[in-house]
């Protein structure tokens, strides 16, 4: 695995030196796992932007850079924007979290949060993963014991052996009727 945060400079002519070194970077070691994330100074799309000026140019090598490499942008949620001036007229999407392909086959369930912006003009960003694997399910459920007649007994009889009161079923009275198919 591989990460490399970027800190990006608001010179046009910077970023695309810097987006053009990692691209070759990536581009001779395709077989790792990459994370790039930061803050890019660059949105990829109009609605990134709020109360400031949206630069095509930039837009159009930026997404040049993510897509020739192949890499896959994290989706983030929290908040709509990471960056916000002091003045609080401009808002924007600077901050992101781009990966290699092969991350995202190894961890399906990742997912950024914009979280709360606090002392600094961006927001603090935090990747996560809620995969979790328990194991086989130590519960197991056959259809037809809904035709047994003392199926709705054995039910109430196990769930009223528990003293605690939030691992009670609540039985309504059609709750748990056998239906004949």
């Amino acid at each position: 695995m591989l990460f490399c945060q970027c800190l990006c400079s608001k010179r046009t002519s910077k970023k695309r030196s810097l987006w053009n070194n990692l691209s070759a970077i990536i581009n001779s070691d395709g077989e790792s796992c990459w994370f790039v994330f930061g803050d890019f100074n660059a949105v990829c799309l109009p609605e990134e932007r709020l109360g400031s000026v949206f630069f095509h140019n930039s837009v159009y090598h930026f997404n040049n850079f993510i897509h020739s490499i192949g890499l896959l942008e994290i989706k983030m949620g929290g908040r709509r924007f990471t960056y916000m001036s002091k003045a609080g007229d401009k808002h924007s999407k600077l901050d992101r979290f781009l990966v290699s392909p092969n991350v995202v086959e190894l961890w399906p369930n990742l997912s950024v949060t914009a979280l709360p912006r606090v002392h600094f003009d961006h927001c603090a960003t935090l990747l996560s993963s809620n995969q979790f694997d328990f194991g086989p399910s130590p519960f197991r459920f056959f259809k037809y014991w809904l035709k047994d007649p003392s199926f709705d007994l054995v039910l109430r009889n196990g769930w009223s052996v528990s003293k605690l009161p939030y691992s009670r079923l609540h039985i309504s009275s059609l709750s748990v009727t056998p239906q004949n198919r």
